[in-house]
């Protein structure tokens, strides 16, 4: 939660281990749409995430404290009410050694307040 004050709607911090696939679902006026992403490597403090939304998947090196330590995606493409475009920020934390996993913040910066996003994973742990 270090960034709720700086105008994130909503932040979130993720422990996964490898290959561990985090699920969200982005919901927004009827529609939803799912987010997806794990990590299968991490060597010479790099850490390789994957990751697929509406059907595009992607890889990404990323690296704690460097400009390559998280990845962007744009959930609208233009906005109605405001200049400034919804995006969900993932950032790299830091990768616990002992546990062998990493820890990801997940943010949600939606001026507008037009995306809900519920996290499926959670819900199968509670079931």
């Amino acid at each position: 939660m270090s960034l709720a004050h700086a105008g994130w709607r909503a932040t979130k911090e993720i422990r996964l281990k490898k290959d561990e696939l985090e699920k969200v679902m982005i919901n927004s006026e009827g529609s939803q749409r799912l987010l997806t992403f794990r990590w299968t490597l991490y060597q010479n403090e790099r850490l390789v995430v994957f990751r697929t939304f509406d059907g595009i998947v992607a890889q990404h090196i990323l690296a704690k404290n460097h400009h390559n330590q998280s990845f962007r995606i744009k959930l609208a493409s233009t906005v109605p009410k405001s200049l400034k475009i919804p995006f969900i920020l993932i950032k790299f934390k830091v990768f616990d050694h002992e546990k062998n996993e990493a820890l990801f913040e997940l943010m949600l910066r939606d001026d507008d307040e037009m995306f809900v996003l519920k996290y499926l994973n959670e819900e199968d742990v509670n079931e």
